[in-house]
């Protein structure tokens, strides 16, 4: 476990602004660069995507009512966790399009003509 980490998720629960531009746009932006090149995302940029991951983790989640980074047990370094957060986000975004993508159209009913 690392104390810096807990300090770092800490601040970026309780909305610390400087903390969070810091480790989200500067310090790990090359990780979530390499995320972004490596997956198929609809955003438009880096940034556009770092934004989407940084809502995924922040907005509260099924019956606990607590977000994916209130979640996080300090079992492995942020990082590292950051990183399979943002991959597996990804693998989920391109396995529902691919649901939505290979669904069968349900044929139309035709009204009836009396």
């Amino acid at each position: 476990m690392n104390d810096q980490d807990q300090v770092v998720v800490a601040a970026i629960i309780a909305r610390d602004a400087e903390v969070t531009r810091q480790i989200f746009y500067v310090q790990y932006y090359p990780l979530f660069k390499a995320v972004y090149d490596k997956y198929y995302t609809d955003c438009s940029d880096c940034i556009e995507f770092i934004n989407e991951i940084y809502i995924y983790l922040m907005v509260p989640r099924g019956r606990t009512d607590r977000s994916y980074l209130e979640s996080f047990t300090f079992r492995c370094r942020f990082a590292h966790w950051l990183k399979i957060v943002a991959e597996t986000y990804c693998r989920q975004l391109y396995k529902r399009k691919k649901e939505i993508i290979e669904k069968p159209k349900e044929p139309e009913k035709q009204p009836e003509i009396s």
